[in-house]
């Protein structure tokens, strides 16, 4: 049973962990985000002032603006932005 228990409490450190991962959301010289629409046939880039985003944006529904796909707020992250989460996710877990 310690075994199990041993198991058990790694298994919740680890996704303590993992909630508590962050990268930083760098803004440009001007104080815009890097966005992208989650439209697969779009994958639009664009950019937007992160106060605005935060203050102006609801989160059930933004509008892409080159397809006007509309998707919740927080599934415009860009996919190089995913690619660094997710790896660093996986370097938590494999350690």
């Amino acid at each position: 049973m310690d075994k199990i228990d041993l198991m058990i409490r790694n298994l919740k450190q680890s996704q303590k962990d993992m909630e508590e991962t962050q990268i930083p959301i760098i803004t440009d010289e001007h104080g815009n985000i890097d966005k992208e629409c989650p439209n697969e046939d779009c994958l639009f880039l664009f950019k937007v002032n992160a106060e605005d985003w935060e203050a102006n944006f609801k989160d059930e529904i933004v509008y892409c603006p080159n397809c006007k796909n509309e998707s919740p707020a927080n599934s415009y992250w860009p996919s190089e932005f995913m690619d660094q989460f997710k790896n660093q996710l996986l370097n938590k877990a494999r350690k």
